[in-house]
């Protein structure tokens, strides 16, 4: 069976997104998680569902991420969050 796009979810952030939207259960536990640290590292950032709580909450979010187009999306939302692709590149502003 041919899929209606080629690649996978995470070449599509719009798509990505739309999908988790309301999918915020596992925030609290990474706010608790992180309790205490000023910096996190999130492997596997996206587009930042789970970074940007942490970085509204005074965390200085790192991110990277396996896509070069998730990151990306980060960046848009206007948040402190330092993002890398998978080759390194800064996806998102740093501050």
């Amino acid at each position: 069976m041919e899929m209606p796009w080629p690649g996978n979810v995470a070449s599509y952030p719009e798509l990505y997104d739309l999908l988790h939207d309301g999918n915020d259960n596992d925030v609290d536990f990474y706010s608790c998680l992180s309790a205490g640290h000023e910096t996190v590292l999130e492997c596997g950032i996206g587009s930042g569902r789970v970074a940007i709580p942490l970085a509204k909450l005074g965390r200085k979010v790192h991110g990277i991420d396996n896509s070069k187009q998730m990151p990306d999306e980060v960046a848009p939302k206007q948040w402190k969050v330092r993002a890398l692709d998978r080759g390194g590149r800064r996806r998102a502003p740093s501050e």
